[in-house]
């Protein structure tokens, strides 16, 4: 009868320790969102969530702001899609509209 009562206990106290766990991670990770960038809020968002999707599971967004390269966006979108990138010609065409209205080279 032991081993049911307590085999319970710590199956609900895993479970209660898994989600205290999740919300403390969301509560201290939130302060680490980026924010839209104002350019992007007015343009409907539509390229900066593609770039979101695309560019950043590489690169943080602070790598793009702080690029100080010669290359102008559309080579260095065509060296990332060499490098493996995967867009659709409609999601490039975004994300190259969005980089240049937000970071222009």
């Amino acid at each position: 009868m032991r081993g049911l009562v307590t085999g319970k206990l710590s199956k609900a106290l895993g479970l209660n320790m898994v989600v205290v766990g999740l919300v403390m991670g969301f509560a201290l990770f939130a302060s680490y969102a980026v924010p839209l960038p104002e350019k992007a809020e007015a343009a409907g968002q539509a390229g900066y969530l593609t770039f979101q999707s695309t560019c950043t599971a590489c690169h943080t967004v602070d790598t793009v702001q702080n690029y100080q390269g010669s290359s102008t966006w559309p080579e260095i979108i065509g060296l990332m899609k060499g490098y493996g990138a995967f867009m659709q010609e409609e999601e490039e065409a975004e994300i190259l509209q969005y980089l240049e209205e937000a970071y222009p080279r």
